[in-house]
Order: structure tokens, then C-alpha cells, then sequence
């Protein structure tokens, strides 16, 4: 009675997270952000963690692609400049990013000064109405900045990302970042209430915010699309102790709000995205994007930490949503950094919850016998990574028998398997195999496979989960 129930609660489970997943297909990827640490002197750093290597039963013990002998050393920023003309000095003024005490400085202050208040689009005009906005600006021509978007990264990851979830634009895939305003939310009363940006053309569709590394508390910036909300909070962002570069990239319909700034100040330079021409291979590469900012990730860690889900552990299935051309000699090459959308999401959520997460070429056999009661498959070929379409030169009869073994185990390397939890349906399929059967009427046959995650769950007892 207790496995029934048991079976019964992580079948209930299996179907909410694969809901859950077709429901976020289209908003997983609404919003990212990340972390660029800054120094004076560009050192090699230590690779970003990838969670913990676990092996798995369709492992072929090599490491991931996501892990760290892949990764390109990780490099620190200089400290960031920003002049302005002040209107109380005659030369221009400069003021840099961290400073050892920014508050007290006689630079800091002048900007602080120069800042007009802010307004906001209401109606076709601008409104100045601190009840509804706290804030002060300098406008894009009235700053000058060494900061740079490009150099850093941020823009590749955010056309790898975002660009793909938005319908119409398949050859489209780089980003334009057009710098705006700066913007200073001081304590204790600094914020800016929800509220949707207006789009400056038809080829704009996000915004991308940097938060320079200057002490304050409170003004998390909240994102809400579709009712999933993402929080980016970058209070405590010291000036001394690990000072970063903070920033968020959002889609333009996105409703978002600034939460009221306790103490201190929150200083942020804002820039207009535009769609363009472009192109990125960043999956399992991406520095400047912390995975965990993803909304995918809050949904998979919290069905991870229910003890009832997959408590004995298991492999799940996810197929690709996006088209690749996975079946070529050199497709392992390219993958998993040519993965877009919310393919790149899930996976990088994956792995930053500690889980092996692999791309392997899945063959499902057409034999009624291997089909449950429901209509579903029971058996997949998994091959061990990516594998390349095969012409087979030798003439195979009509003893092959049901699953066409002996062609796969010639040309299609792989493990059989009964037990994979798929979450999402099979999208796109390419040609794996050509064969010649040499029967009763000689014919060409072929098998077709499709590009799939495979992510292996540990037993309750073994997840490390925060």
C-alpha cells in the first residue's frame, strides 16, 4: 500500500514539473542576470562551480561540457569611470567605481548634486512625481562611461538567452545596446513603483540594468511576466570587500518595479536592447550569467527539495525545443554552447543545481510491442552523446527482428532503457541510419533519432539542494 502511494505521489509530482515546464517554455527566459567581479589588475580566476560531478548510469565517466576544463579562464574588470560636466566645477568631473570612500568624496557629492530628478512616461508626458518615483538622472549625452556591455559579455549572453523566446525573429540573434540614463536611488526613500517601459522603436525589446558597486540596503528590483516574478536584489553591494558588477537584462513588456532604498545609494546605468543581426555559443561558457537568476531554476530546486520526488532517484528526459542539427560529424562540438532560449535555460539550471545534465541522440523504436497500454513508449536507444547520421554499407535481412538491434548496435551505438521520466514531447527528429534490408522485397530503410537532456536524479538522501 505505501509503494502505491508512494508511485502515486511522484507520478503527481512527474506531471506538475512537466506542466510546469510546457507552462514556462515561453517565460523561462524572460529575465537573466549576473555577476562580473572587478579588480584593478585582470587575474585568472577559479572556474565557476558546476555542482557536483555525479555519474550516472548513462555516464561515460568523462566530464560534462559545462565543467570547468571547457571554460575560458575568468577574468576581472578594471573599477569603472564615469565623467560628467558639473555645473559647479569648470572642468569635468570623474568619479570611479568602487572608490575606498565614495560617500565622503568631494566627486560623489558633486554628482549627487548634478543629478536632475527623475520623471516617468505617463500618457504620452513626462511626470515628475516622487510618490510614484524617487530618483535622480543623469540623461546618456550628459555622461561618458568605460563601461562596456560587449566587453564584458553581458550582450552575448543576453542574445543567446532572450532573443530566441521571442516569436518572428529566427534570424535574428544579436543584440544592440543603446546606453540610456544613470540613475541614483538614494536612502531612505529612493524607488520607482511598477510599472511597464515604453518601447523607443519597433526593434527594441528589453532593457539591460548595471548596478556600479556603491554600499546600500533595500531596492531590489522585482520582474513580472506572465505571473512569475524574479527578485535581483544588489543591496549589500560593497564598495571594498568583493566589489562586482551587478546587472539584470528583462523583456520591454515586462512589469518592474524598484523596492524603496533603506540606506545608502544605488546607482545604475541603464541601457535600450535592440534586435539585430548576430550569433553566440555561450551554453555551458556563459561568465557573466548567474544560472540561478534564471526563473527555471526556483521551479526545478523547489520540486528537488520534496522528498517524495523521485525518492529512489531516476533519469529524466527533456527534448530540445529549438531546431539544431544535431546528426553531423561535428555536432558534439558545438553543443551544449550552440543551445538557445529556454534549451540553454534548462540545462544551465541543471548543472547549477549540482546535476549531471547530457545531450545524447534518443531512438525510439516503432514496434507496437514496445508501446505501454497508454500508447507511450517503454524503450529508448540512448546513444552516449551526440551521434552522427550513418549510411550502412552492409545489407541487413528481414531477421533483424523488432528494434532493428543488430543495424543500432553496427551504426548506433547505445544503452536500452525502460525507465526515462519524459517531461516535455518530441519535437524535431533527423535521420540517424540508412540501411539496405535485403528480405523478400530488397528496400532502403531508415531510422530516425532526436537531440534529448537526459539529467540524472539522485535518491532524496543523496541531493544536495539548497
Amino acid at each position: 500500500m505505501a509503494s502505491t502511494l508512494r508511485a502515486m505521489s511522484e507520478t503527481k509530482l512527474l506531471n506538475e514539473l512537466s506542466s510546469s515546464l510546457k507552462d514556462k517554455a515561453t517565460t523561462a527566459t524572460f529575465a537573466c542576470g549576473g555577476t562580473i567581479p572587478i579588480a584593478k589588475v585582470k587575474v585568472p580566476g577559479s572556474p565557476l562551480k558546476t555542482g557536483d560531478k555525479r555519474k550516472s548510469e548513462f555516464s561515460s565517466g568523462s566530464d560534462s561540457p559545462s565543467v570547468a576544463k571547457d571554460l575560458p579562464h575568468r577574468e576581472e574588470i578594471k573599477p569603472v569611470d564615469i565623467r560628467w560636466d558639473s555645473t559647479g566645477l569648470k572642468a569635468g568631473t570623474k568619479i570611479t567605481f568602487p572608490a575606498q570612500t565614495p560617500f565622503d568624496s568631494e566627486s560623489f557629492h558633486q554628482l549627487l548634486s548634478d543629478c536632475e530628478p527623475a520623471s516617468f512616461g505617463q500618457r504620452g508626458k513626462d511626470v515628475l512625481d516622487e510618490t510614484y518615483r524617487k530618483a535622480g538622472k543623469l540623461e546618456k549625452d550628459a555622461f561618458m562611461t568605460d563601461f562596456c556591455p560587449y566587453v564584458t559579455g553581458i550582450i552575448d549572453v543576453i542574445a543567446q538567452v532572450l532573443l530566441p523566446s521571442i516569436a518572428g525573429t529566427p534570424q535574428l540573434r544579436g543584440v544592440r545596446a543603446e546606453r540610456y540614463n544613470l540613475n541614483i536611488y538614494s536612502g531612505p526613500s529612493g524607488k520607482f513603483r511598477a510599472h511597464i517601459d515604453t518601447p523607443r522603436s519597433d526593434m527594441q525589446f528589453g532593457s539591460l540594468v548595471v548596478c556600479l558597486p556603491c554600499v546600500h540596503q533595500g531596492g531590489a528590483l522585482l520582474v513580472r511576466h506572465k505571473g512569475n516574478t524574479m527578485e535581483f536584489d544588489w543591496s549589500g553591494n560593497e564598495s571594498e570587500s568583493e566589489p562586482a558588477i551587478k546587472w539584470a537584462a528583462f523583456y520591454s513588456d515586462c512589469e518592474h518595479e524598484i523596492l524603496e532604498v533603506k540606506s545608502g545609494h544605488r546607482i545604475t546605468i541603464t541601457y535600450n536592447l535592440y534586435v539585430t543581426h548576430g550569433a553566440g555559443m555561450l551554453a555551458g561558457r556563459s561568465l557573466p550569467m548567474d544560472p540561478k537568476q534564471l526563473p527555471l531554476y526556483c521551479m526545478v530546486n523547489e520540486t528537488l527539495k520534496i522528498p517524495s520526488f523521485m525518492s529512489r532517484g531516476g533519469i529524466l528526459g527533456i527534448h530540445l525545443s529549438h531546431f539544431y542539427p544535431f546528426a553531423t560529424e561535428n555536432a558534439h562540438k558545438d553543443f551544449p554552447y550552440c543551445l538557445k532560449g529556454v534549451d540553454m535555460a534548462v540545462f544551465e539550471a541543471f548543472h547549477a543545481l549540482g546535476l549531471q545534465a547530457k545531450l545524447c541522440s534518443v531512438m525510439i523504436p516503432d514496434e507496437e510491442e514496445y508501446y505501454d497500454e497508454e500508447g507511450a513508449s517503454n524503450l529508448e536507444f540512448v546513444n552516449d552523446g551526440l551521434h552522427p547520421f550513418r549510411v550502412a554499407e552492409e545489407e541487413y535481412g528481414d531477421s533483424v527482428g523488432p528494434g532493428d538491434e543488430e543495424v543500432l548496435t553496427d551504426h548506433f551505438p547505445h544503452k536500452v532503457y525502460r525507465d526515462i521520466h519524459w517531461l516535455t514531447k518530441m519535437t524535431y527528429e533527423e535521420m540517424a541510419v540508412v540501411f539496405l534490408s535485403n528480405g523478400n522485397v530488397p528496400c532502403l530503410e531508415w531510422r530516425y533519432a532526436c537531440a534529448a537532456l537526459l539529467v540524472h536524479v539522485p535518491a532524496t538522501a543523496d541531493r544536495e539542494i539548497e
